[in-house]
């Protein structure tokens, strides 16, 4: 069981990140593999999978919340890896949860994959496992939904013309570092971390 990998980025495709570990060339698809860049080193929260078709497969996140979630969303039935790893790419875990809660079809079927009737099988399954999940602390919804927005932070800072590889550091530094922050801080966060580094 691989349960947690650090190393550094050796090569990126889509969302599978190549992760260099002691000379060991780990292959891990992850939602966020668009925030990272080679060269970089990253911490990786893991789930092993294993299929009769394909084999072993790793899946890495960047937080233990979303590791959590997406264990979560493969108790509906029917919902393999590859499409939790797409739901958690097109929505952070915040937003995703309370269009659970919320029973929102709308917000579900917004989703790249995810027709009506799937996203109804989503909600009647996993309405309960969510709600005990963030009874449990693990998952704080309301910081979740406003905090952990990071493509948009991403957009932010490639707006104010940092590089792809500039904002991929900090990206990844504050993802590690940060489990309640608004957006408003986050960002005053990576300008500071970028400051810093030029």
């Amino acid at each position: 069981m691989i349960n947690f990998l650090r190393g550094n980025v050796h090569a990126l495709e889509q969302n599978t990140i190549t992760l260099l570990v002691g000379g060991v060339g780990y292959e891990v698809m992850s939602p966020t593999a668009q925030m990272l860049s080679v060269g970089n080193e990253t911490s990786l929260h893991c789930y092993y999978h294993w299929s009769a078709e394909n084999g072993p497969s790793i899946f890495g996140f960047a937080t233990e919340q979303e590791r959590a979630v997406f264990l979560l969303i493969l108790k509906c039935p029917g919902i393999g890896p590859k499409i939790a790893l797409s739901i958690l790419e097109q929505m952070s875990v915040g937003p995703f949860l309370q269009a659970i809660l919320n029973g929102s079809i709308e917000t579900l079927t917004a989703l790249h994959g995810i027709g009506t009737r799937k996203a109804e099988q989503m909600i009647v399954q996993l309405k309960s496992p969510a709600q005990t999940l963030i009874t449990s602390g693990k998952i704080a919804v309301d910081a979740q939904s406003g905090g952990l927005q990071w493509k948009e932070l991403a957009e932010a800072l490639q707006s104010l013309n940092y590089s792809r590889s500039e904002i991929a550091q900090v990206v990844s530094t504050l993802r590690q570092q940060t489990t309640n922050d608004s957006f408003d801080q986050l960002l005053r966060k990576s300008l500071s971390l970028l400051s810093k580094s030029r």
